[in-house]
């Protein structure tokens, strides 16, 4: 997980929350607003809700990432929080890649008039990159398919 941050074209800032599977390269959450740092840790329970809590959540050492608050959270469901290494964004290599093309894709393509237009553009983004864009790494299926055949394959008893 990580943060980008934006503007509306009324110059106040946002920021974008980004949580992602470096396995199956989908976008779990994509979430915009003026502030985020608070309302992380209920977007990461929304995610668990779905798809359950994963072992390891990969970050980096931003101010927003090294509160109390997703430490204790990530505690209480047995969570190991992961730090890249400081000036090492390559240890976060696919979350780069994909903050890349968001800013390239989405970010630097629109001009947001307001908060309800700056979650909702990024969020189409979001469901077109699970749902439509293939991924070489994933033998050209998109993250949505690949996510769906490894829980068939784990429902049936094989390896993931």
């Amino acid at each position: 997980m990580d943060f980008i941050h934006d503007q509306l074209c009324s110059g106040r800032r946002v920021k974008v929350f980004t949580l992602g599977d470096d396995d199956t390269k989908e976008f779990l959450a994509l979430e915009v607003d003026t502030s985020i740092s608070g309302a992380m840790v209920e977007f990461l329970e929304r995610v668990a809700h779905e798809r359950g809590y994963p072992a390891v959540v990969r970050l980096d050492n931003g101010p927003e990432l090294t509160g109390k608050a997703l430490d204790i959270r990530a505690t209480q469901h047995q969570v190991r929080l992961d730090f890249i290494d400081p000036g090492k964004p390559m240890q976060h290599a696919f979350r780069e890649s994909f903050q890349s093309r968001l800013r390239d894709e989405c970010l630097n393509q629109q001009w947001f008039i307001s908060i309800p237009d700056a979650k909702r553009i990024p969020a189409e983004y979001r469901e077109h990159y699970n749902t439509q864009r293939p991924h070489s790494t994933l033998k050209y299926l998109t993250s949505r398919e690949f996510a769906q055949k490894c829980r068939e394959r784990v429902e049936m008893g094989a390896a993931p």
